[in-house]
């Protein structure tokens, strides 16, 4: 199986998701924004992933590669490919299905709970999360559900933190997939964005509350097991 990445700063890898893939012997390729580098056909992935990044769904005078990003977002979805989206990834996700994505009342960076409904509960793929999850956020804007999506996760400032859309797209505001380098990265390159509110813990607590990440790579790893293993088209 071969996996293509939509990364959007170079600071914001895909973590663990990397390790779980060579793990599995899954091949990776990548595309970064605005590196010049052409993205590829639909043919040429079996899963698109979509990564987080610091800037909106709607900086595209910004950014011009967020454009064909887009298109391809669009285009896999139609081609039933596994498409699945982590921050931003998830916000375009929902951009392109005609979801309202626009800022939160406040900003959510740090770790804070989340949690799932019944409908994860239930889920084949979202099952694997517990009733409530410590987890990282950094996120400002924040999404509407998509129509005919299921909504399975929310936390305290955030309404909808996951859901799944059809048998193959999957969506994720918060990021399990962060492990302690890759959130020292973040915290490196946005400090500015650390200003004290409600929902932003300052770079000490973060770093002090990094034991979370063990449990939310875990379940990443079972969640995106069950994905592996789901014939094209079919949620069993």
């Amino acid at each position: 199986m071969h996996i293509h990445i939509l990364q959007h700063a170079a600071h914001e890898g895909p973590a663990a998701l990397a390790t779980w893939a060579a793990e599995r012997n899954f091949s990776i390729s990548t595309s970064l924004l605005g590196s010049g580098t052409a993205l590829p056909a639909t043919d040429k992935f079996d899963w698109l992933v979509v990564l987080g990044g610091p800037m909106s769904v709607h900086d595209d005078l910004l950014y011009p590669g967020l454009i064909a990003e887009k298109n391809l977002i669009r285009l896999a979805m139609q081609e039933q490919k596994v498409v699945i989206g982590i921050c931003l990834g998830a916000q375009l996700i929902a951009h392109v299905t005609g979801a309202k994505v626009g800022p939160n009342a406040l900003p959510e960076i740090g770790f804070f709970p989340v949690r799932f409904n019944e409908s994860a509960k239930n889920d084949p793929v979202f099952r694997f999360f517990p009733k409530q999850l410590t987890t990282f956020h950094w996120h400002g804007d924040i999404f509407d559900l998509p129509e005919n999506a299921v909504i399975m996760a929310a936390s305290e400032i955030t309404p909808c933190q996951a859901f799944r859309l059809n048998n193959t797209v999957f969506g994720l505001q918060f990021h399990p997939e962060c492990n302690g380098e890759a959130i020292a990265a973040m915290l490196e390159q946005g400090k500015a964005e650390l200003k004290p509110s409600q929902y932003v813990q300052s770079e000490q607590e973060v770093l002090g509350l990094l034991h979370h990440t063990k449990l939310n790579n875990k379940i990443l790893f079972e969640m995106l097991d069950k994905i592996a293993t789901l014939k094209p088209g079919f949620l069993t």
